[in-house]
């Protein structure tokens, strides 16, 4: 047991560094802990964070029947890194190995969908969700919301959407986003007015997409209501809500108040320099 917990602390010194991870490997196998599933696991996640994903696809054909627990681990992994082909092919390979998903697993691979545009296979991830169990699982349906979204079928969005029995602020804000980002501004800024009718806080994701909405419809006077309540409530104005604000009021023509906004923002990315120059 004492050696076991001294190969997981190698690993986790390691870090997701692909050198020190496979002498880590290495000395693993030769102390006779090369099939440990638990250590087997955790170099998977390490490696994946590093992006070896030749070396990660190893690690995983090394594991003897894997478990919802490693494929889940190595799905949200490639999800979360923006490698959505090597996702969809984990939760492939899940299936045909009749593993049991898990709302992780969908949700991790439906971001994935999203990423690739893939409305077709999201549509068949959907059908499995449902199947399987998590037709109404909040995470599930939200994380379908922004999928649905992404690939201009703001129709089915709003249908699963609809069909919530409880409605997260993350599926508020999928929704939201969703319909400022396929040109729908002033249906947005409706359904954010319904999300505060209905007894929710919005957030810091919540504003961005509505001051969005709002410079998509020139509604300053929304905008700036937004703005004060940013300052009444003392939010932090992080890279996107101050972008969000400057590209409002750029956009409505008062260029002074834009840059009161950037002046004072602690930060500053590309995005918040284009939006002020132009």
């Amino acid at each position: 047991m004492a050696a076991n917990s001294a190969a997981y602390e190698a690993i986790v010194r390691a870090g997701p560094r692909l050198n020190q991870l496979q002498q880590v490997h290495a000395h693993l196998i030769v102390t006779g802990y090369g099939h440990s599933r638990s250590l087997l696991t955790k170099l998977i996640t390490f490696a994946s964070s590093a992006r070896a994903i030749g070396y990660t696809h190893l690690l995983f054909l090394s594991v003897p029947l894997p478990d919802d627990f490693l494929f889940n681990s190595i799905i949200k992994s490639t999800s979360k890194l923006r490698l959505p082909l090597d996702c969809v092919a984990y939760y492939r390979r899940m299936m045909s190995s009749n593993v049991p998903p898990t709302n992780y697993t969908f949700t991790s691979v439906i971001k994935s969908c999203a990423d690739l545009s893939a409305s077709g296979i999201g549509k068949g991830v959907h059908c499995h969700a449902v199947v399987s169990g998590f037709g109404l699982d909040t995470y599930v349906q939200a994380a379908f919301v922004t999928f649905y979204s992404k690939c201009g079928d703001t129709k089915a969005a709003r249908k699963v959407f609809d069909r919530m029995p409880d409605k997260s602020i993350v599926a508020w804000n999928s929704l939201i986003s969703g319909l400022e980002q396929n040109g729908l501004g002033e249906e947005a800024i409706r359904v954010f007015n319904q999300m505060r009718e209905s007894g929710f806080e919005p957030d810091s994701a919540t504003f961005v997409s509505v001051l969005s909405a709002c410079a998509q419809t020139g509604a300053i006077s929304l905008g700036s209501c937004v703005h004060q309540y940013i300052v009444r409530e003392g939010l932090d104005l992080n890279v996107k809500l101050g972008t969000a604000l400057i590209n409002l009021y750029s956009r409505c023509g008062d260029v002074g108040k834009a840059r009161e906004v950037f002046d004072k923002m602690k930060e500053t990315n590309v995005a918040a320099w284009t939006a002020m120059i132009s």
